[in-house]
């Protein structure tokens, strides 16, 4: 059992950045240690360089080059399923990037997948 579902990533924020350095990031020291981080922000700023259209306040900020991803996790077929929707995304030749939100238990699992935190 499980799901997973994929999204073109959208913002309702007037503008949005990745930047794994800002604080607001709230990327931690102990994270730079222990984690997978975009520590040159070389992937921030090919992020930063997708095309995007729309309005905060109505449909929203659209990035049409990246997904965003969720998976429901803690069934034991959650490596499975993302490997899937990562190869059906790939076969669409739609996305640049795959994007996701992760709690902080589910992270190391995401960065054995090859994510990194932006």
């Amino acid at each position: 059992q499980g799901f997973v579902t994929f999204t073109t990533f959208t913002t309702w924020q007037t503008y949005f950045r990745w930047d794994s350095l800002d604080l607001r990031a709230g990327i931690t020291l102990d994270d730079l240690d222990a984690h997978v981080v975009d520590e040159d922000g070389e992937l921030s700023r090919a992020l930063d360089e997708c095309g995007r259209f729309g309005d905060p306040d109505g449909c929203g900020v659209i990035w049409p080059r990246v997904a965003e991803i969720t998976l429901l996790g803690g069934l034991g077929c959650g490596a499975h399923l993302l490997q899937l929707a990562l190869d059906h995304l790939a076969s669409l030749e739609t996305y640049d990037f795959v994007v996701l939100q992760a709690t902080d238990n589910a992270v190391p699992f995401y960065e054995r997948h090859g994510f990194v935190r932006v």
